[in-house]
């Protein structure tokens, strides 16, 4: 996930810029006090099975905090993940906090389907014109190895 730009500048996972944030690091939505919104599909090495779609908006409730929700769905009719995010973003200062709970669905051809939540804590802060410190802890909901929890 994440915008081409925020990819080929290594914030993958921690900080992407504008509303794909929700996506990857929710804390690093924009500080500006406007909606805004996401639709995103791509489809690498011209296969159907790595075709990924996903679409989102946030919010600005009340002073520095910001809402969003997000969906999205990866794979083919053989394997596929489809997931739904809720975001709450807050703003202290130089530092940006967000939480934001996931729910996954797995679906495997021959193996079934599986629920899977997620809570995740992201963090975002300036600490100069031009650099930021990202970080995202995710998953915390699972503890145990995918082969103890039924899956394998």
């Amino acid at each position: 996930l994440g915008s081409a730009r925020s990819l080929a500048m290594g914030q993958y996972v921690s900080f992407g810029q504008g509303a794909e944030a929700l996506a990857t690091n929710p804390a690093a939505l924009p500080t500006h006090e406007q909606w805004g919104a996401y639709l995103q599909a791509q489809e690498r090495y011209g296969t159907g099975a790595f075709r990924t779609v996903w679409a989102g908006a946030f919010f600005p409730i009340w002073q520095q905090q910001i809402i969003g929700l997000s969906v999205g769905r990866f794979g083919d009719a053989v394997f596929s993940e489809q997931w739904l995010t809720v975001a709450y973003r807050h703003e202290a200062g130089p530092v940006r906090l967000a939480v934001f709970p996931q729910l996954f669905q797995f679906q495997a051809q021959g193996a079934g389907t599986r629920w899977v939540p997620t809570l995740n804590f992201g963090a975002v802060t300036q600490v100069g014109k031009q650099v930021a410190l990202a970080a995202r802890v995710t998953n915390l909901t699972q503890s145990s190895p995918p082969e103890q929890a039924g899956w394998a």
